[in-house]
């Protein structure tokens, strides 16, 4: 027997494979984060926020990427929001694969403060 699948990922590495024939509970988790991430492409469509203060179905918000001094000496923590069936948010996804890239940039070309080459 063949199962034939559709794929659809973003940049964020969210790998979806959904079945034909499958069919989600409307309380389920899944069915929770694709109301969720319908509400959220709607909103950002209509609002330019995909959580804008006055949706008030949703009860967490996407708080923004606070702006950082360039001769800052305190360490960039990067806020995201975690979707999942209860979105909340977070902090440094990736850490250890952007530690990785932070540390050949450093090694090669100076660090982002003094780079040896304008990229």
């Amino acid at each position: 027997m063949i199962k034939i699948t559709s794929e659809i990922t973003n940049i964020n590495r969210v790998n979806v494979r959904l079945q034909p024939g499958t069919v989600c509970g409307v309380q389920s988790k899944d069915a929770r984060v694709r109301r969720y991430m319908c509400r959220m492409w709607t909103n950002f469509a209509r609002y330019g926020n995909p959580t804008p203060p006055q949706d008030q179905s949703l009860h967490f918000r996407w708080s923004a990427v606070p702006p950082m001094e360039p001769d800052s000496t305190v360490p960039f923590r990067l806020p995201y929001l975690r979707i999942n069936a209860e979105p909340e948010m977070a902090f440094d996804p990736d850490k250890e694969r952007i530690e990785f890239w932070r540390k050949i940039y450093d090694e090669h070309n100076g660090g982002f403060h003094n780079p040896k080459s304008k990229l």
